[in-house]
């Protein structure tokens, strides 16, 4: 069982392989470390746990970080189902990375 930590490691490895924009993968890392923050110990052991608690998650985040606008903690929110989502098509199986053509 991949935990959300592996996220950071598969950000870095796709950015390096041209997947990623350094931009794009600075933002995705951001909205990583917001949602973090909010993982109970048995989402941050499960990257499946937490992709599927994602609205619930969502709603801590939204509690917490009252100082950003909606729009930008749902960009947060996009980012992090992105990136797991994308993890779930290549990360698992990294072979499968040389034929994904990023967006």
């Amino acid at each position: 069982m991949d935990n959300f930590k592996t996220l950071y490691n598969f950000l870095e490895f796709s950015k390096n392989n041209k997947k990623y924009t350094d931009p794009v993968a600075n933002n995705i890392k951001s909205a990583l470390k917001i949602f973090e923050h909010e993982l109970t110990e048995e989402e941050a052991g499960s990257i499946d746990l937490a992709q599927q608690n994602i609205e619930e998650i969502f709603l801590g985040v939204v509690g917490h970080n009252k100082q950003k606008s909606i729009a930008s903690l749902n960009a947060y929110k996009a980012r992090v189902i992105r990136v797991m989502q994308d993890y779930q098509k290549y990360g698992k199986n990294p072979s499968k990375m040389q034929t994904w053509e990023p967006k």
